[in-house]
């Protein structure tokens, strides 16, 4: 009987912890007209490697990233791991941000050598300056 439970006990823990873990549709904005809402927004924040859009969105409860890059800068596979490093920097560091804030992300510059820490110091600098 006692097994049964201590068993239950981990796989509840396990799931807990894969849902901590993930970064579902709703935290993204994908449409187009989510991207447009961003140029008529006039806050924005320039870092080293990074340039951030934000506005404050009083309908949504959950802070919302937008990324966008150009092809011109990078070939594909670094454009996508420029992404996956965002996406990941983001997910670990929402619980810093405001519920109601949209955040567009673009590239400035990208190298082959541009490092995670690299992007994470200059992401958190800038949210780091973010008011309401």
């Amino acid at each position: 009987m006692e097994e049964t439970s201590l068993k239950e006990e981990e796989e509840s823990v396990e799931k807990d912890s894969q849902l901590r873990f993930l970064f579902p549709k709703s935290l993204k904005i994908r449409k187009k007209n989510e991207f447009k809402a961003f140029h008529s927004s006039k806050n924005r924040l320039k870092g080293s490697f990074l340039i951030i859009d934000y506005r404050f969105n009083e309908s949504i409860s959950n802070p919302k990233l937008g990324i966008a890059i150009r092809s011109k800068i990078a070939k594909a596979h670094i454009r996508n791991k420029f992404k996956r490093q965002i996406r990941e920097i983001f997910r670990l560091n929402q619980q810093k941000l405001n519920k109601n804030i949209e955040i567009l992300v673009i590239s400035k510059k990208i190298s082959k050598d541009l490092k995670y820490q690299d992007l994470e110091k200059d992401f958190l600098n800038l949210i780091s300056s973010i008011k309401k």
